[in-house]
């Protein structure tokens, strides 16, 4: 079996990450190089001090490590052979890239089907919570103001239709779920950006988007919200992360905005799901069996 040295960035959750791989069966065969990470306190921007040292850059082969630093450093490691990122998404790696340009290392992620239930939940959540006004409800309540008929729903969850962009993994498990509560399930591939300063009125139509954040530009979405073109709108992901302040999604009416946490948990057995995947693919490295969940560069994903 061959050795490796896996250069770390100790990831959202994953604290006990180092101390589980040295317990696993592939830990004798693994030593680790804690990388220190920082966020930018003015951009909330990540960054590593040792990944900028070039004589530490030089030695990076295996890596793990969130999306943001891979995006911003892997032209800067240039013994780089694999990376790992316990993301699912990986479009900011996928940005990162030249037109035609295909990167020297392999990458591989978390699947889709470790977080599927927590987005579906998220989904149906705020479907749920938009059709029966539960929004309003607390608003009526903080006035002490007993009105019903604001608060009555305009029709019954099984005579909506939900539209599914994008019918990968997750996109699979949540028109599942949909149906099952008598949703009308309609899926769509993804398309390029279409400009369009004109539509009708969709007023009781909210869009919900937990994919990539740079599927709809905020522009849009304001002047649909603010024209009475869309009902609403729910955002988990967005082009920047954290959203700005100065972003005018934050104080938009009828938009929830969550930082980008619907596909994750801090359940116990989600965290040990996300290191098992990496551990099994540790473990295919060093004996010299293909990779799982490696990223398509061309399809990414």
């Amino acid at each position: 079996m061959e050795n490796i040295t896996i250069h770390i960035s100790i990831p959202m959750g994953l604290t006990s990450l180092e101390d589980q791989i040295r317990n696993s069966e592939v830990g004798k065969h693994v030593a680790f190089v804690t990388i220190k990470t920082f966020s930018n306190p003015a951009t909330h921007e990540a960054y590593s001090p040792d990944l900028e040292d070039p004589a530490i850059a030089r030695q990076v082969q295996y890596l793990f490590a969130d999306t943001p630093l891979i995006a911003r450093y892997w032209r800067s490691l240039p013994a780089l052979k694999w990376v790992h990122t316990q993301r699912n998404g990986v479009d900011l790696v996928i940005d990162s890239l030249k037109k035609n340009e295909a990167p020297p290392f392999i990458l591989t992620k978390t699947p889709g089907d470790l977080n599927s239930s927590f987005i579906t939940e998220y989904v149906l959540g705020y479907i749920i919570a938009m059709n029966r006004k539960i929004f309003e409800a607390r608003e009526s309540q903080s006035r002490k103001d007993w009105q019903q008929r604001p608060l009555l729903c305009n029709q019954n969850i099984a005579e909506c239709t939900v539209g599914i962009l994008g019918i990968g993994e997750i996109g699979k498990h949540i028109a599942k779920a949909c149906k099952v509560l008598g949703l009308h399930v309609w899926g769509m591939t993804r398309t390029e950006h279409v400009v369009n300063n004109k539509c009708e009125s969709i007023d009781n139509t909210v869009l919900i988007n937990v994919g990539r954040g740079d599927i709809i530009d905020e522009d849009s979405i304001v002047q649909a919200i603010s024209n009475g073109w869309l009902g609403g709108a729910v955002l988990d992901v967005f082009p920047i992360e954290p959203l700005p302040v100065s972003s005018p999604l934050w104080d938009l009416p009828g938009v929830v905005i969550t930082p980008h946490t619907s596909g994750w948990s801090a359940s116990p057995e989600f965290l040990a799901g996300i290191i098992k995947v990496y551990t099994d693919n540790i473990q295919r490295y060093i004996t010299g069996q293909p990779l799982e969940n490696v990223l398509d560069w061309q399809q990414g994903y």
